[in-house]
């Protein structure tokens, strides 16, 4: 084990008496890594992150990690994190929101402290379970390709060993470790994979998860000359100005795969392989459509496609102050005065009794704590298991507006409206409100 520890550390430019930044956090995988670190020479700083999730066990672990530097006379860092909250914010999974947090804290600290590599512990078979998780998701040659050996200045040394390769390791040095409660629970999709898809392919054939592994691998390889080939064909195609990217309408669509140079250039912007199928589709694609990741939009025009960062995180809002068209975040709303009432389905379009309007009308994205009184339903419900339950993604739950009049909501455009529109007697001034949803 640790003489192919060597190599693999050489490899990735690991130098004896290098100053590096290691994630620790308590487990059998990351203590083995700083063990390995420490006697190849390398002089470990350490990184832990709290994300309080489970409560006392998360502070013991934490402790545990503390005390391992004050015994190897290690530095260590914590920081603690509100992950569940940063979660709701984005609207993204509460796992996604910590692994954002993980690494920018990471990168932040290792530019603090000059340090040039941040090694973190994972293994042959989290990149098994990647790939597996990719795969059954829906993904394209980056998502197969499971985890890289290096990004940035993330360095991954153990990649080449199994789990059970250091669980052996852990035994034989007699290694202290912390075990995590939550790897048992099927909560969580990698779990599930891990506790009952891997054991079954391995009755099935034994050795299917190094097999998978071995796959990734080589899939990296291919990803790699496919890289250096699209970017050599895109020349007359793509420009990029800053963090803008444009896109050759007609040059796009003249190529012989314009999905592949879209998921090249767009995949690791957020856009999912649904949204950018849509997209490489010449025959539908149509000038004023616009595509939304979490953090970029994608707006067709009659020559270009021009793909550009969006500030999602500023509580923006516009109001609905007159009859006419609004747009927000791509959603685009159309207000006008009725003769009378009619049917409407409180999705795509509702209607208010301006008599009954206590406040303006105005749209804003929702926030963490939102809550409806869905129309025909008793008591409230958050927007957030809303928008779950209607299986919106979370790229698109992060843009997704709400109609309120002063504190209360009373439309999810394009799910649901809520029982506080319900009139028995309208008045003669009826507004109606209809919106048609981007292309995300």
């Amino acid at each position: 084990m640790y003489n192919r520890f060597i190599s693999s550390a050489a490899e990735l430019g690991i130098i004896p008496g290098e100053k590096i930044l290691v994630a620790v956090s308590g487990g059998a995988d990351s203590v083995a890594l700083l063990d390995l670190l420490v006697r190849y020479g390398a002089l470990p700083v350490i990184a832990h992150c709290n994300f309080r999730l489970r409560g006392k066990e998360s502070d013991e672990d934490e402790k545990f990690v503390k005390e391992i530097g004050k015994t190897r006379k290690i530095k260590v860092f914590v920081k603690k994190f509100n992950a569940d909250k940063e979660a709701a914010k984005r609207g993204i999974t509460i796992q996604e929101a910590a692994r954002i947090l993980r690494y920018d804290w990471f990168v932040s600290l290792s530019d603090k402290e000059m340090i040039n590599k941040i090694a973190v512990a994972h293994h042959e078979d989290d990149l098994a379970e990647t790939f597996m998780i990719n795969l059954i998701r829906g993904t394209g040659l980056n998502g197969l390709c499971g985890i890289p050996v290096t990004n940035g200045k993330i360095v991954r040394p153990l990649l080449f060993a199994s789990r059970r390769e250091i669980e052996e390791y852990i035994k034989r040095t007699k290694l202290s470790y912390r075990n995590d409660s939550s790897n048992k629970s099927d909560k969580y999709l990698r779990n599930r994979i891990r506790n009952s898809v891997f054991p079954m392919l391995e009755d099935a054939r034994q050795g299917s998860v190094k097999k998978i592994s071995s796959t990734a691998r080589l899939l990296n390889i291919y990803k790699e000359f496919i890289d250096i080939q699209l970017k050599e064909s895109s020349g007359d195609i793509v420009s990029e100005k800053g963090n803008v990217i444009i896109f050759s309408r007609k040059e796009l669509y003249s190529f012989s795969h314009p999905l592949l140079l879209l998921h090249y250039y767009l995949s690791s912007l957020g856009f999912s392989t649904d949204n950018l199928k849509r997209i490489a589709d010449n025959d539908s694609i149509r000038t004023g459509n616009v595509f939304f990741s979490q953090t970029h939009r994608l707006t067709v025009s009659k020559n270009k496609l021009v793909a550009e960062p969006v500030n999602n995180k500023c509580d923006e809002e516009i109001v609905l102050s007159n009859e006419g068209n609004y747009c927000f975040n791509g959603f685009e709303f159309n207000v006008f005065r009725s003769s009378g009432i009619k049917k409407v389905d409180g999705k795509s379009e509702i209607q208010v009794d301006e008599a009954g309007l206590r406040g303006l009308l105005k749209i804003r994205k929702w926030k963490a704590g939102d809550r409806i009184g869905p129309f025909g339903m008793k008591g409230t419900k958050k927007i957030s298991d809303i928008l779950t339950d209607s299986a919106v993604l979370s790229n698109q739950r992060a843009i997704w507006p709400v109609l309120i009049m002063g504190d209360t909501i009373l439309w999810v455009p394009g799910i649901r409206s809520s029982e506080k529109l319900r009139v028995k007697e309208w008045s003669e001034k009826v507004l109606r409100i209809t919106c048609k949803i981007p292309e995300i």
